[in-house]
């Protein structure tokens, strides 16, 4: 059971972290889902770069010199987002959907 929940962590990019005590160091917290989906609900704290949008913001993101919590609705695209990230230098965790993150911060 642990090797395929292992499996599952690897393909969303989730790292065996504990990304709460990260974003409380003041980690950055991005959120790469679409406009629409962003204004509906967001994490008050984020900043919005859809993911078809990251790589252009590259410089920007690794100007901030700090870990980088990404965040989407179900987790996929935050790992997506996490892995181009960590591949172009930049610390970064894949924080799962907005409402793990949303019940994560109010622990």
């Amino acid at each position: 059971m642990f090797s395929i929940i292992n499996k599952i962590k690897q393909f969303f990019g989730v790292h065996i972290v504990d990304i709460l005590s990260i974003i409380e160091s003041g980690a950055i917290i991005l959120d790469v889902r679409n406009l629409d989906e962003y204004e509906k609900d967001h994490i008050p704290e984020s900043i919005l770069i859809p993911l078809p949008e990251l790589e252009s913001h590259l410089s920007e993101l690794s100007s901030f010199k700090l870990p980088i919590i990404a965040y989407c609705r179900s987790g996929r695209r935050s790992g997506i987002a996490s892995r181009i990230l960590n591949k172009h230098g930049i610390e970064s965790y894949n924080g799962g959907g907005i409402r793990d993150m949303k019940k994560l911060m109010k622990k």
